[in-house]
């Protein structure tokens, strides 16, 4: 019997120990509660003036997008201009680098060019000097008559250089080269074309100017 009123006793300050336990479970619960709401995020309401300032950024993004377009337009345009130029520059300094080697090479024909003038010009006045050297030895007779024939026009000369030197004999046999008249035509018989000769020493050529001109003064005088 004594066990059984123990055990009762016992089992009534349990349930005693729980309900006065259970208000401070509550009041801990309570305070976890209020410390989530306070650690999570505070939606607040959203005003009217938000709102507007929300629209008038909205707007702008929408207003700037067309000028945003256009300065990426301009980029690209930009970009593909100085591709070009630096293209243009390319070929220029190309152009330069050749136009440089061919005022070089012109520079080389002008000098080359020079030379040749120059001995052109000696070849020239070689050309005129064995010219006057092989004309030296040409004489010209005028006044022999048409009626003598290319035949006997040497006979006829030499009979003109032996009256010519009839004093003053030659040390050796004279020598003609050839002898001819004017290839031009003859107009009259009374101005006969004159008569080209070519003696091949020229010492006999001297001595039969001087005789001629010997001639001609005594004649004159």
């Amino acid at each position: 019997m004594s066990k059984d009123l123990d055990h009762m006793e016992t089992q009534t300050t349990k349930a005693k120990f729980s309900t006065i336990a259970s208000p401070e479970k509550e009041v801990t619960t309570k305070r976890a509660r209020t410390a989530k709401q306070q650690e999570a995020p505070k939606t607040l309401p959203i005003t009217s003036k938000e709102k507007s300032d929300s629209n008038y950024m909205e707007e702008l993004r929408i207003a700037l997008q067309p000028i945003q377009s256009a300065i990426q337009d301009l980029s690209q345009q930009l970009k593909t201009f100085n591709d070009s130029i630096d293209r243009i520059l390319t070929r220029m300094d190309k152009t330069e680098a050749r136009v440089l080697e061919n005022e070089i090479k012109i520079d080389q024909l002008q000098k080359e060019q020079k030379n040749n003038d120059t001995n052109i010009k000696s070849i020239q006045q070689k050309l005129t000097d064995l010219e006057a050297r092989s004309r030296r030895n040409n004489l010209i007779i005028r006044g022999i008559p048409e009626q003598v024939t290319q035949f006997d026009l040497l006979e006829s000369i030499s009979e003109i250089f032996s009256a010519f030197l009839d004093k003053e004999p030659l040390s050796d046999k004279l020598i003609i080269d050839r002898a001819h008249r004017a290839l031009r035509p003859a107009f009259d018989k009374l101005n006969p074309r004159p008569v080209y000769i070519k003696i091949l020493n020229y010492q006999h050529v001297y001595k039969l100017t001087s005789a001629a001109k010997k001639k001609i003064h005594r004649t004159e005088g």
